[in-house]
């Protein structure tokens, strides 16, 4: 791994030290020395492609499409809870089984597009999504439910190893401006579109709800696959190791520094989890908004202000920019409680914005203060360890907030979570001061 990596996770990270800027998929730690290499591959492919802009396009189309498909089932689980009679805390549970897979991917696989190529590994992530929507689609059980979700974020950790890679080296360094900034715009505008295109088709077509947006995700995939002709950036090995056993460290001498930004991480990474889980079925019985496109429509908001906040704070020092956030999540996490107590929805909608600005500049510079004190040959151990922490915040908080509710009610559970979310965007933030 180097210094790349949602969400949710799923999500793309902040520049690393080297001022580059990086994916939600930790690789390997040669990845640096590699990239070099790969640049002439990269100026080479696009040569032969028809121009790079047209290959960069391409990727950034791939990527987007598979990661609407790690989101379509958000404004969904109200179907799939009204047909298999199940509560919000096993829709939490469905959830972070997406989380796992995404974990499996990073930790196991992250840096196989190093050596592979990153186009069969996009091939492998585009044939996993694929399987994925087709398991949602005729899901019949929560079991099916369960499989497709962690196949969906297999397809999601590969996804973004590769392309982010992908995306850096055909910018090349004529473009540093864009490879920083468009490999997480481009991950997160996916993100929030699953949610917004599942709620608008589920509503414009109603007797189907649960099957029309896959289907429509199947045939945006087929279209995606068109990013694969195009040469690789990089040149294979001639035999490639596509799995390895997962190694993480910590840095000794700037642990506290570490596990605070770590922190930074995991807060981002469970509100994220929140809003893409439990927070539509906590629209509908609180704020009584049961529109799935209402619900989508939420969802992307959350994720588009993380995009904006991303692109107005790239030239902010990540320091600022992780401490202005976390500041930040307290405000906006007291919004959205006071608009499901207050039952308004307006107010509830501005803490969402709100939300998702604090979270897209926390992960802006948590991730790049974690990689800072690394190292040059730990970065990728201690990018695992980051992102394994992060990804800690889309399993556990989710999955407790969702049985909390079912057994305490909404208001109370959620009331909790934003008291422990903002107590620790606070610790982080006093770790973290200059």
């Amino acid at each position: 791994m180097d210094d790349g990596h949602g969400e949710p996770g799923p999500l793309s990270g902040p520049t690393g030290s080297d001022g580059r800027r990086g994916g939600p998929a930790p690789r390997a730690a040669h990845a640096d020395a590699h990239a070099e290499g790969t640049s002439d591959a990269a100026d080479a492919a696009s040569d032969r492609s028809g121009g790079r802009m047209g290959a960069f396009a391409a990727i950034s189309a791939l990527f987007v499409v598979i990661m609407i498909g790690t989101t379509l089932p958000t404004p969904l689980y109200v179907f799939w809870q009204r047909e298999y009679t199940f509560g919000s805390a096993i829709t939490t549970v469905v959830f972070a089984t997406y989380a796992f897979g995404v974990l499996v991917a990073l930790l196991t696989a992250g840096q196989a597009s190093d050596e592979a190529g990153r186009r069969p590994v996009l091939a492998v992530a585009l044939v996993l999504s694929f399987a994925a929507s087709i398991g949602f689609a005729a899901a019949d059980s929560i079991t099916v439910l369960l499989v497709a979700r962690f196949v969906s974020g297999l397809a999601a950790g590969l996804t973004t190893a590769a392309a982010t890679a992908s995306l850096r080296e055909l910018a090349g360094r004529d473009h540093p401006e864009a490879a920083a900034v468009v490999p997480g715009a481009v991950n997160l505008f996916g993100l929030g579109c699953g949610p917004l295109l599942a709620g608008v088709l589920a509503e414009l077509i109603p007797g189907h709800p649960t099957m029309v947006p896959f289907e429509v995700h199947l045939v945006l995939l087929v279209c995606a696959a068109l990013a694969l002709i195009p040469p690789d950036t990089v040149t294979a090995k001639p035999k490639p190791t596509w799995v390895r056993r997962p190694q993480i460290a910590v840095p000794s001498h700037s642990r506290w520094t570490f596990w605070a930004a770590a922190l930074a991480g995991l807060i981002s990474f469970a509100l994220l989890g929140l809003f893409t889980s439990v927070i539509p079925t906590f629209l509908g019985q609180t704020l009584h908004e049961h529109r799935p496109a209402v619900v989508g429509t939420v969802v992307f908001l959350l994720f588009a202000a993380a995009v904006v906040a991303q692109v107005l704070c790239r030239r902010v020092e990540r320091g600022t920019a992780v401490r202005s956030g976390l500041l930040a999540l307290p405000v906006a996490l007291a919004l959205i409680v006071a608009g499901l107590y207050a039952v308004s929805f307006a107010t509830f909608l501005v803490g969402t914005v709100a939300a998702g600005g604090a979270v897209g500049v926390v992960f802006l510079g948590s991730l790049d203060t974690a990689l800072s004190v690394a190292a040059p040959d730990q970065r990728g151990q201690v990018g695992s360890a980051y992102f394994s922490s992060a990804y800690v915040g889309l399993t556990i908080p989710v999955i407790s907030v969702g049985f909390a509710a079912q057994a305490f009610g909404t208001r109370p559970s959620v009331l909790v979570a934003a008291i422990a979310l903002a107590a620790a965007a606070l610790l982080a933030y006093a770790r973290l001061r200059p």
